[in-house]
């Protein structure tokens, strides 16, 4: 299957995430065409990776799984995340990656990678996007106006990560930052920083303002960043018996971090 293939793909999966964002909300008769759509893009793509990701196709022969054998998408066969540091699991050609990710890793690890081009990143965000609104911003967009509160399209956002003009190969601060764009309020924070042998750190003095602008304003804040992250503001606000109540409606997103 070529690349004129997977384009196709690419933008039939995206389409689908929208209608099903969409339908999200609707009864399970109207979603009832879901399950079928979704099995059949995915076989779909199974198919398309196997031909075009030589690493992947290894993969599935040493499990006895190919195209042809597949009749539901369940019995596609997913790769150990070893697999990303290992091998360049891919179905773009070298010279076509302009964008590679890596995965954090322990001292002496070696690091996952994931390669992208322009358009699958863009359906990287795509998958992204409808949900983040849906369930994250939306409700926070959508609080009434009231005592001393005030309505607002485009929530602020503190992530305690790093920017991703400081962080251009992690997939999450790629991520986050496509958020604030997106969907965000302009004064919207990352209060992180890169530290000595890259370690992530917390601008503590950036949190701390952002909270409180945030509470003199009694605007709804939505608090993003690593598990990790937490741990060290929590303990930051604990050690100099720091305590903020959130305006109503403020919300905290952890991205993941415990391995």
């Amino acid at each position: 299957m070529n690349s004129t293939s997977l384009s196709e793909l690419a933008r039939q999966i995206t389409a689908f995430i929208g209608q099903t964002t969409a339908k999200a909300s609707l009864s399970e008769s109207v979603r009832s065409d879901f399950q079928p759509n979704f099995d059949r893009l995915a076989r779909e793509l199974f198919a398309a990776q196997y031909q075009a990701n030589e690493a992947y196709r290894r993969f599935s022969d040493s499990v006895g799984v190919s195209p042809d054998k597949v009749n539901r998408w369940a019995q596609i066969p997913f790769v150990p995340t070893s697999g990303f540091k290992d091998s360049e699991l891919t179905s773009l050609p070298p010279a076509d990656r302009p964008r590679v990710f890596f995965s954090s890793a322990t001292t002496g690890q070696s690091r996952s990678r994931h390669f992208h081009n322009a358009e699958s990143l863009a359906l990287y965000e795509a998958a992204l996007k409808p949900w983040l609104y849906r369930y994250l911003v939306q409700p926070m967009a959508e609080l009434e106006e009231g005592e001393g509160r005030t309505a607002v399209d485009r929530p602020g956002i503190l992530s305690l990560t790093p920017p991703a003009s400081a962080a251009p190969n992690s997939s999450l601060v790629h991520m986050l930052d496509v958020a604030v764009q997106e969907f965000a309020a302009r004064d919207s924070v990352f209060a992180g920083l890169i530290g000595p042998e890259s370690v992530w750190q917390i601008d503590y003095d950036r949190v701390l303002f952002a909270l409180r602008k945030s509470m003199c304003a009694n605007r709804p804040l939505l608090i993003t960043g690593t598990a990790f992250n937490f741990v060290e503001l929590l303990d930051f606000l604990e050690s100099r018996n720091i305590r903020y109540r959130l305006a109503e409606g403020s919300r905290v997103m952890e991205t993941g971090g415990y391995k």
